[in-house]
């Protein structure tokens, strides 16, 4: 015969454990939040994404003094556009960002560490006509923050972003200078297709490359 003063004690104790449980994870919840808050608050602009280790927000004037020291790289420039200053100066930062913060519809943003430490930039280049509904995302970090998921995270971060932002977005692409492996790492990580190789469609510095093709559709990042 069942011992109903047992199995209620031992319900009991299931219970104060299960109390226990769920007040620790709401502890840990509300202290998760209340440290974000408290980092937000120390930030020069509300993040516009967050994911991993990482937040993204926009891009303030004050911001030159920042991104100088980190871009002033020639292993970040040798993979960049040419619009992309080597030396960089903090007069290349300033004259940026009196185009990046003035813009309407602001496509260019500072990446930082979940402690609000700047780490580097990330941006689109809208398409236009017929390929208006696919823009490209470019990115950098600064050396000090390589091969430690970063870069990954802020692009997850960023096109999840932009495809709950702008309904009209239906693909992503990004285009990688061959040889360039830690960023097709990257997007590859981050969910994207390699879809080909564009022969010879580069020249940096006076060396012509291949460009990697990489996409990423709406419905890959949304499901």
């Amino acid at each position: 015969m069942i011992d109903l003063s047992e199995v209620i004690n031992t319900f009991a104790s299931c219970a104060r454990q299960c109390d226990l449980e769920f007040e620790a994870m709401t502890n840990t919840m509300s202290t998760s939040s209340e440290t974000a808050s408290t980092v937000d608050s120390t930030l020069p602009s509300a993040p516009i994404a967050r994911y991993g280790k990482v937040l993204i927000r926009p891009y303030v004037t004050e911001d030159a003094a920042l991104i100088y020291p980190q871009a002033n790289n020639p292993k970040i420039a040798r993979y960049m556009r040419n619009r992309f200053p080597s030396p960089y100066s903090e007069q290349d930062a300033i004259n940026w960002l009196s185009i990046a913060t003035k813009r309407e519809h602001q496509l260019n943003f500072a990446v930082c560490r979940t402690d609000g430490t700047y780490i580097g930039g990330i941006g689109f280049i809208p398409g236009s006509d017929i390929e208006s509904r696919t823009w490209e995302v470019g990115y950098w970090l600064g050396e000090a923050f390589w091969g430690q998921g970063l870069a990954t995270d802020a692009v997850v971060a960023f096109t999840r972003w932009a495809f709950e932002t702008f309904p009209e977005l239906g693909r992503i692409e990004a285009g990688i200078f061959d040889g360039n492996v830690g960023s097709t790492k990257v997007v590859e990580k981050s969910g994207f297709t390699f879809e080909g190789r564009r022969r010879r469609a580069v020249e940096k510095n006076g060396v012509v490359i291949d460009l990697l093709m990489y996409s990423l559709l709406r419905e890959e990042r949304m499901k």
